[in-house]
């Protein structure tokens, strides 16, 4: 938490992004939009992302983000784990109650069931999601 020091033009940025995507959306398109913040170890990037992943998740946003770690070897992994925790999201608000089948008929919608069976593989929640397998896969 706290206040965004020296970041005021990055964190107006970000947001602008975020609502020209929300105005896109009301207008029946659903952009594609990926937003990469790098920089020095230590410049506050982690604080701004928060700040940014706050103000949005107070307007319904969900939000996906991923650090890379140098000593990840797996190629991906960083991406695939920002999945993993997405996914993993996904799963608490089922079983607080939560209807996720949109979501979920989406996802088979957009990938093959031989697809979600490779992706299982780097996304393991995946598995919870999917857990009786589809057509002839199995998935976990």
């Amino acid at each position: 938490g706290g206040k965004i020091v020296g970041r005021a033009g990055e964190l107006r940025c970000l947001l602008e992004v975020a609502a020209q995507i929300e105005i896109a959306g009301d207008e029946g398109s659903h952009p594609n939009t990926l937003v990469l913040v790098s920089g020095d170890t230590g410049m506050g990037k982690s604080h701004l992302v928060e700040s940014v992943r706050d103000s949005l998740a107070e307007n319904g946003w969900i939000f996906l983000s991923c650090k890379f770690d140098r000593l990840m070897t797996q190629p991906l992994a960083t991406i695939a784990s920002a999945f993993d925790n997405f996914f993993q999201y996904l799963i608490s608000l089922a079983s607080d109650g939560r209807d996720i089948n949109a979501i979920i008929s989406s996802i088979q919608e957009n990938l093959s069931s031989s697809g979600i069976v490779v992706l299982s593989d780097l996304i393991p929640s995946l598995c919870t999601l999917y857990p009786t397998g589809m057509s002839t896969h199995s998935i976990c």
